[in-house]
């Protein structure tokens, strides 16, 4: 997923090598005829093939028809916006724990529900609950433990609710299956990435810097 209109731009890359255009190349202008490919592989062409231009089969010249000299400051600037897509684009796939986030198995299908979830008797005795995702694991083989079985990510106000529910939850032993519970893991929100605000009132990702999964 892109962060930038930019990105998504054909004349990003070259045409024949697939390659990202950098700012030499996008100065660079090998015909008179505006059809764009890199440095590299006009000298491919005009050295170790046909010579021709791919698009308009003119020849190539040993001049290019346009080249301007790249300005030290765009190539600082060009690297900082690099080094900040890859960044972000790292951060967008990060696995993170939620601390505020529980995920639990092993819970009887009357419990695929948000309101059961939320009784004062179920996951509300741990405290405030924020959000709750339930869903009635259908789709899994016979065999499988789980089969006919309920999970949810329930989200917590409060980090020591999420951590009492776990302790007080996990292994325990209910109507013949065992639950188990644990930190739920999500991931950034990408407008968060993009220091955008998030118009997803339902949005269950991170919009704040969180611990990374260590595996």
């Amino acid at each position: 997923m892109s962060f930038d209109s930019d990105n998504d731009s054909e004349d990003d890359v070259c045409p024949l090598c697939c390659e990202e255009l950098d700012l030499s190349d996008k100065n660079f202008l090998p015909c008179q005829c505006g059809y764009r490919v890199c440095i590299w592989c006009w000298h491919t062409i005009k050295d170790h093939m046909n010579g021709l231009c791919p698009a308009c089969r003119n020849p190539y010249s040993d001049d290019p028809h346009a080249f301007a000299a790249v300005d030290r400051d765009d190539v600082i600037k060009s690297e900082k916006r690099k080094r900040r897509l890859a960044r972000q684009h790292a951060l967008l796939h990060l696995p993170l724990v939620q601390r505020n986030l529980v995920y639990v198995v092993g819970l009887p299908p009357v419990a695929a529900s948000e309101e059961y979830i939320r009784r004062p008797e179920w996951f509300g005795q741990f405290g405030k609950i924020n959000k709750v995702v339930a869903n009635l694991n259908q789709g899994l083989p016979p065999g499988d433990a789980r089969h006919g079985s309920a999970s949810a990510y329930i989200s917590f106000v409060h980090r020591e609710d999420a951590r009492a529910c776990i302790h007080s939850v996990d292994g325990f032993v209910l109507e013949g299956r065992t639950v188990k519970a644990n930190f739920g893991t999500t991931k950034y929100c990408n407008s968060f990435l993009r220091h955008l605000p998030c118009n997803n009132n339902e949005c269950m990702y991170l919009h704040e810097l969180g611990d990374e999964e260590v595996s």
